[in-house]
């Protein structure tokens, strides 16, 4: 049965949650290496066995930036993905170069500066945030603030900055845009200085 993203099949635990694939690599004849930041586990690595396999159905489901439901086993040094379903193949519904451009940067962004594995539920969010403001927003111009919010309040986040958008504006709305763009050479500097910082 399934409780609490957990469904126990046999004598392990099956852990079900949401992804996104930020990275993968081949792995051996036909596996891959995935990198998922996941809503419940942070960021983990895991196998995907047989995933390269032209009779593999996981690999429809689980594509470099796709976004999917996902279950997971938990091995003695890695996890496991063992199914895939209500995948989104994100890079390719983004609706403009420039927009699939800013997805990808945000996931080297995620790769780059999340360390470990520990829940990390709010990163997923503002992922996920950006990029349904992407996909519904209509103005490209508008792009540039959605991407400079989206990487101050990770850094935000990740606890190399001290400040980030005010509560007051709903994230990546209209306000929300006018204040990082009438701010956005000093949310700039922030940016680069924390990036500088990080030595990663």
């Amino acid at each position: 049965m399934v409780y609490g993203g957990i469904l126990f099949h046999m004598s392990y635990p099956v852990y079900i949650t949401e992804a996104f694939v930020v990275a993968c690599r081949d792995s051996g004849e036909a596996n891959k290496r995935l990198v998922l930041l996941t809503r419940d586990f942070g960021l983990v690595h895991a196998t995907a066995q047989g995933i390269r396999h032209l009779k593999s159905k996981l690999r429809f489901h689980v594509q470099h930036t796709s976004r999917a439901s996902i279950a997971l086993v938990r091995g003695k040094d890695t996890w496991r993905l063992t199914n895939a379903f209500q995948s989104d193949a994100l890079l390719h519904a983004l609706p403009t170069v420039r927009a699939r451009q800013i997805f990808m940067r945000m996931n080297g962004l995620i790769y780059r500066l999340v360390q470990g594995e520990e829940p990390m539920p709010e990163i997923f969010v503002l992922l996920d945030d950006m990029v349904t403001a992407l996909l519904e927003e209509k103005d490209t111009n508008a792009y540039d603030a959605i991407e400079y919010g989206a990487v101050l309040e990770l850094l935000f986040l990740l606890g190399y900055i001290e400040q980030t958008v005010g509560k007051e504006h709903v994230r990546f709305g209209v306000a929300y845009q006018t204040h990082i763009m009438q701010t956005r050479k000093s949310i700039l500097s922030e940016i680069n200085r924390a990036l500088s910082a990080s030595q990663l």
